[in-house]
C-alpha cells in the first residue's frame, strides 16, 4: 500500500524509493561539516536480541517497542539550525508542513500493513532491513497488540523532534533524517491503548536531487 502526494503541493513524494547502487554509495563519501554523531539503533544488526523476554512479557495486552533507537545529544537549536542549511542550501522547497502531511500518511499507511502483517506493502515506505526486524517482532505479537497498532487517524498527535544532517564537503550531495514522536489513544479508559510512537525519516540528495523519503526506524510502544 503505497501512497502518493500530488507534485503540485507537496514536493515529497513517498513513492518506490530508488536505492543507489552499492558502487556508487561507496563512491559517495559523506562527511559531517556540522556536529554530529550517527543515531545509534539498538537490536538492528541481529533483530532476534531478547525479542522472546521482550514480547512475551507478563503483559500480554500491553505493546512493546517494534525497534529502538534515538539520536544523541539531540538538542532543539541544532534542529533549528539544520532545518535552515536544509532548506536555503539543499533543498530551497523543502517545507517542515509539507512533509508533515506525508508523514501522516505514511504512518497511517504503515500501521495498517504492521496490524494486517501485510509486510510486502512497506516496501517503498520502510528501509529493508526495518522490514525485516518489523516482520519478525509483529508475528511475535498476539492479536491484540497487534490490534494497538493501528493508528486511529482521529487521535494521532505527533510532531517532529529532530533534524540531522550529513553532507559532503566537496558538492551538495547529502543524507537527512527527520524524527517524529507522537501518541494515540485508542480508548480513554485503557490505559493500555494509550500508545507512543516513534519514527525516523530518510532522504538522500545526489547532485542537488532529492529521493524518495524512506523510513528506517518504526516503532509504537504503550505509552504506561
Amino acid at each position: 500500500m503505497l501512497f502518493r502526494l500530488k507534485k503540485c503541493v507537496l514536493h515529497i513524494q513517498m513513492r518506490q524509493f530508488v536505492m543507489f547502487h552499492t558502487n556508487n554509495t561507496a563512491q559517495l563519501k559523506i562527511k559531517t561539516i556540522y556536529h554530529w554523531r550517527e543515531p545509534k539503533y539498538s537490536n538492528i544488526i541481529n533483530p532476534s536480541l531478547n525479542v522472546r523476554r521482550l514480547l512475551h512479557s507478563e503483559n500480554q495486552s500491553s505493546l512493546p517497542p517494534l525497534m529502538f533507537g534515538y539520536p544523541k545529544q539531540w538538542n532543539f537549536f541544532e534542529t533549528v539550525q539544520f532545518y535552515f542549511i536544509l532548506n536555503s542550501s539543499i533543498d530551497p522547497e523543502f517545507r517542515i508542513q509539507d512533509f508533515m502531511i506525508g508523514a501522516h500518511q505514511a504512518l497511517i499507511a504503515i500501521s495498517t500493513a504492521l496490524n494486517m502483517r501485510d509486510y510486502e506493502a512497506l516496501n517503498g515506505m520502510v528501509k529493508e532491513k526495518a522490514i525485516k526486524i518489523l516482520r519478525h517482532r509483529v508475528d511475535r505479537l498476539t492479536p491484540r497488540q497487534r490490534e494497538l497498532l493501528l493508528i486511529n487517524d482521529e487521535s494521532l498527535v505527533f510532531l517532529p523532534y529532530f533534524i540531522k544532517l550529513r553532507r559532503n564537503k566537496d558538492n551538495n550531495d547529502a543524507v537527512v533524517h527527520i524524527g517524529i514522536q507522537g501518541l494515540f489513544i485508542k480508548g480513554f479508559l485503557d490505559i493500555d491503548s494509550y500508545v507512543h510512537i516513534h519514527y525516523i525519516f530518510e532522504r538522500m540528495y545526489k547532485n542537488g536531487v532529492g529521493s524518495e523519503w524512506i523510513v528506517r526506524l518504526v516503532s509504537h510502544t504503550s505509552f504506561w
